[in-house]
């Protein structure tokens, strides 16, 4: 069973990026991710048929089982 940690480093929010690319009533909904605190860590099975972590948001969690 091989085993991978994941720390959550930093959240960051770009509001440059929300103003160019987002619809204004969008906007107001977004922010940095609640879900998520600094310092929080997750561990997974890497070879488990579902590898995100219990607690885990499943949008970048995705994201992470298709880089595995």
């Amino acid at each position: 069973m091989v085993k991978c940690k994941i720390t959550v480093l930093k959240r960051s929010f770009n509001k440059e990026y929300v103003d160019a690319y987002v619809e204004s009533e969008r906007k107001k909904t977004l922010g940095p991710c609640e879900v998520f605190k600094e310092g929080q860590e997750f561990i997974t099975d890497v070879f488990s048929a579902s590898a995100i972590p219990a607690g885990f948001c499943p949008w970048p969690g995705m994201i992470f089982i298709n880089r595995l």
